[in-house]
């Protein structure tokens, strides 16, 4: 009975097909239907040729067109071998090689996400703005995850770069592959991302795998899907060099094969979009062609070509479709709880995320204090200073530098430091007192408090101390304790200017100095929310120190915190969910400050530290 081949326009023909005779493409053949790699024709030459043709699909028989299937892990030489699809003929996965092929996709994963973070970095030195933020790294796995898993496994018809090595595909429930449309993309995609992160949440439905008897992850329930083995090996059995990199050399091939004629479909459907695609070949190319190298030269000969123990995959009962109500009981507890995960990961204070950078004085040791570094929950609580002189006010830019101010060299000075402790240096050199530094909120510039030209004012100077300037110049007053509005274009800070210390706002170029609050008490430690919204600060208004914030306009002025201790020195931590500040209520000594927290309505006030009496 001979056969013939058309590939549709554009295709390219298999690298190791090899023609049959008098075989001829027949320019008469309308294009291949959506979706189908080959389209082939076996004609019989006698009477059974229309029993023959039903079951093929000739054009013109009243019997729908069925596809002839290769196995993109398989031989190109294979696709005209017979009118049943190849995938019937696959295996159940190995638990070993699915768990090889997804080790292998996620490395890949990182490695797109590693470098999109370089090139933010990149980006950060030129432009001088952060750039690789928690959002950002965010969008780079999202990226990662949807361009290396869903749109390869679209592309190809059904393999990723690990799935191609170890020689599995994946496919629907009922053996076919994702089709070639929007509606295919969207469920390779899909499956890929809210598969593994919301529907297996965070990968725990994976484990159905285990237990399923077509080992299905909960992800393949909910998406109607499945992978089988379809590699192939050597004829006798046997594994040697020779034969293991053959197999890795056509698995490639296949692989780039699909890969080639995905971007072609695309080119002919989706013009407008495939350049998209056409780029992502490129890629994925490239990368497939490191995998199998670096797969070709370490001799993974058994993980990859030795013929599995599993049964064939057509030999274990079919996977059943889901009813409404089945399909209602996998997806709607599996997207609760992947809505409750997200909004946990987005909106719950994560206490452990965001550190503190304090000094605290020892008891009974008044001249002396030390720079201290904790998690906004009060773990990890490690002191980064040691020496019998006072290291004060610590400024924390970003979890990475701390700037403060150091009495070691005989006056205090502003230095900075890592925020392991490591790398000391000076900034500042002079007979005056610097102290009280603030980071930019982009870590080019500090401010800090000197008294160099008689009287405490507000400097700048940029971070390697060099440009060192002064803001604020009035006579016999105090303008100190400066704090960088989150847009850089503001500083807050406290002055005696109109006779006792009242909180201020200027312009970074200290211009537009102005007075926010009006009060006959003690007004100190002004510090912007992450928002630029809010202003908290110290107050002596109601008889001690206390709490308050107000509107970065100074309205609304009100009061947190009502102890018969100092509370004071507030700073803002988890994105302004929380005021952290210093108390000397429950101690003995007035040397002994607590750390505490509280919301930024005066709920939830809690204690975080507890020094010794």
């Amino acid at each position: 009975m001979p056969g013939r081949f058309n590939p549709p326009p554009g295709w390219p023909v298999p690298r190791d097909f090899v023609p049959p005779p008098q075989w001829q493409p027949d320019p008469a053949w309308p294009p291949a239907p959506d979706g189908w790699q080959l389209w082939i024709q076996l004609e019989a030459a006698t009477e059974s040729r229309s029993a023959a043709t039903a079951s093929v699909g000739v054009t013109g028989s009243e019997s729908p067109p069925t596809p002839l299937e290769t196995s993109p892990a398989g031989l190109g030489a294979d696709v005209v071998q017979a009118a049943e699809p190849t995938l019937d003929a696959a295996r159940l996965a190995p638990h070993g090689r699915r768990i090889g092929a997804f080790a292998v996709d996620v490395l890949i994963v990182a490695v797109v996400v590693g470098v999109f973070t370089a090139l933010g970095r990149l980006i950060e030195f030129a432009v001088d703005q952060d750039v690789v933020t928690p959002v950002t790294v965010a969008i780079f796995l999202a990226v990662g995850i949807v361009a290396v898993l869903g749109l390869a496994v679209w592309l190809t018809g059904g393999q990723t770069v690990g799935k191609a090595l170890f020689g599995l595909v994946e496919r629907r429930r009922d053996g076919r592959q994702p089709g070639a449309t929007m509606t295919g993309l969207a469920w390779s995609v899909g499956r890929h991302s809210a598969g593994y992160l919301v529907v297996d949440v965070l990968g725990v439905g994976t484990l159905l795998a285990l237990v399923s008897p077509r080992r299905r992850c909960l992800h393949d329930l909910a998406f109607g899907s499945e992978v089988v083995y379809t590699g192939d090996q050597p004829a006798d059995g046997s594994v040697t060099p020779t034969t293991w990199r053959a197999v890795l050399e056509r698995r490639f091939n296949a692989f780039v094969d699909n890969l080639e004629s995905g971007r072609e479909r695309s080119r002919q459907r989706y013009r407008r979009v495939y350049v998209l695609w056409a780029w992502l070949t490129k890629v994925l190319t490239v990368v497939a062609v490191a995998v199998f190298t670096i797969a070709r030269w370490t001799r993974p000969a058994h993980a990859l070509s030795a013929t599995p123990g599993t049964p064939p995959a057509a030999s274990v009962h079919p996977a059943a479709p889901l009813t409404t109500k089945q399909a209602a009981g996998v997806w709607a507890p599996a997207a609760a709880a992947g809505i409750a995960l997200v909004i946990a990961l987005t909106t719950a204070p994560d206490l452990g995320q965001v550190n503190l950078a304090f000094d605290f004085g020892d008891v009974g040791r008044p001249e002396t204090s030390e720079i201290y570094i904790m998690h906004a929950d009060g773990s990890d609580l490690r002191q980064l200073t040691r020496n019998s002189f006072e290291d004060r006010d610590p400024d924390l830019f970003q979890d990475r530098l701390i700037a403060f101010d150091s009495a070691r060299d005989g006056n205090h000075e502003i230095y900075v430091m890592n925020a392991d402790g490591t790398g000391q240096r000076r900034l500042t050199i002079n007979d005056a007192f610097d102290t009280a530094p603030d980071w930019s909120p982009d870590g080019r510039l500090i401010s800090f408090t000197s008294n160099r030209d008689g009287n405490p004012e507000v400097y700048v100077m940029n971070a390697d101390g060099t440009g060192q300037r002064r803001l604020t110049a009035t006579t016999n007053a105090l303008d100190a304790f400066s704090d960088w509005s989150p847009d850089g274009k503001l500083i807050a800070f406290t002055s005696t200017r109109d006779g006792n210390p009242e909180v201020y706002v200027m312009n970074a170029d200290g211009t537009g100095q102005r007075r926010l609050t009006t009060n006959d008490a003690e007004e100190l430690s002004a510090t912007w929310s992450p928002d630029g919204t809010l202003i908290a600060f110290t107050s002596t208004r109601d008889g001690n120190r206390e709490i308050y914030v107000m509107n970065a306009d100074g309205t609304g002025q009100r009061r947190l915190t009502n102890d018969e201790a100092d509370d004071h020195d507030p700073h803002w931590a988890l994105g302004g969910r929380k005021i952290l500040f210093f108390s000397h209520r429950a101690q003995k000594s007035p040397q002994a400050n607590d750390v505490w927290a509280v919301n930024p309505d005066g709920t939830g006030l809690t204690r975080l530290t507890d020094q010794p009496r």
